[in-house]
């Protein structure tokens, strides 16, 4: 079932992101090309992008590709979008098991103590403490965590090496660390 919901929530944001898009005052194609561009390398980008056809043809169109995993060409770096998602989906896929687990790491443990020992002062501190990081957002925690940890105090790599995972998973696994 939630397989089958899980389809509809995806037409549905991606029909409202197409929509959305298509509403927007402006020529997409003036944006890209500028002012003094002639007519004929408009029509031709228009019609590389599809947006020489009806609405619901591109609507379609894009449906189709979305479904077939054809993001199609990045505008800027002028290659295939697909293969630059599946270059980062490793990597991707490794900082989030290492958030999740040092979120578990931390997280259960303290829920773990917080039911253990009933002091009142304890479970207070405990639920202070996870509201609290969990407010923290990851845009701000990461750059601070490099600032202590990898600037001044060099305990962990900034980039590349054994150690540059563990302040990118660490940083997201704060606001995860609070729900566990």
């Amino acid at each position: 079932m939630r397989i089958f919901s899980f389809f509809f929530v995806v037409l549905g944001i991606f029909s409202i992101v197409f929509f959305s898009i298509r509403i927007i005052p402006g020529d997409a194609v003036d944006v890209m090309l500028g002012d003094n561009v002639s007519l004929a390398s408009r029509q031709e980008l228009r019609a590389a992008l599809h947006l020489d056809v009806p609405i619901q043809t591109q609507y379609f169109l894009s449906l189709k590709n979305l479904f077939h995993f054809d993001f199609g060409t990045s505008l800027a770096l002028k290659k295939e979008v697909t293969p630059l998602l599946l270059s980062s989906f490793w990597n991707t896929l490794v900082l989030t098991l290492a958030a999740t687990l040092f979120a578990n790491l931390v997280g259960i443990p303290l829920g773990v103590l917080s039911v253990a020992i009933r002091e009142k002062k304890f479970d207070a501190w405990v639920v202070l403490l996870s509201i609290w990081i969990s407010s923290f957002p990851v845009f701000w925690i990461g750059p601070l965590l490099i600032s202590a940890f990898a600037l001044h105090w060099p305990w962990f790599e900034i980039s590349g090496g054994n150690g540059a995972m563990a302040l990118p998973a660490i940083s997201l696994s704060f606001g995860f660390t609070a729900i566990v």
